[in-house]
């Protein structure tokens, strides 16, 4: 458990010295609080465990049974997806393809009609 800590302490230290883009700080809190979200269930649902002497399953099951819902799994796939930055720029590769893709085509022309008004 140590071990983890000081990896992901290390980790924030990491980041914290990089360039860090604001999309890329957004993913990175939208993911820590879907993290903490997930502890303080567990955590709630232990501590009621302790304090009644017995778990509750029912309890339990409908966290699990909540946090693979749809919108969870596409939330966690949105923070999993736009966590990677493999050129290290600070910016998600994701975030970088489509900002490429839409600058190579040009804005939107008003269509004018040329015909001769009687």
């Amino acid at each position: 458990m140590q071990k983890l800590l000081q990896g992901i302490y290390s980790k924030i230290l990491q980041i914290k010295r990089q360039k860090i883009q604001t999309s890329m700080i957004i993913v990175y809190c939208y993911g820590g609080g879907l993290a903490l979200l997930t502890l303080l269930m567990i955590t709630s649902w232990a501590v009621s465990w302790y304090h009644s002497g017995s778990p509750d399953v029912n309890a339990l099951i409908d966290i699990f049974k909540n946090y693979t819902a749809t919108q969870v799994v596409a939330a966690a796939t949105f923070v999993s997806v736009f966590c990677v930055d493999t050129d290290g720029d600070g910016r998600p590769d994701a975030a970088q393809k489509q900002a490429e893709k839409n600058q190579s085509t040009p804005p939107p022309a008003i269509p004018i009609r040329l015909e001769n008004k009687k």
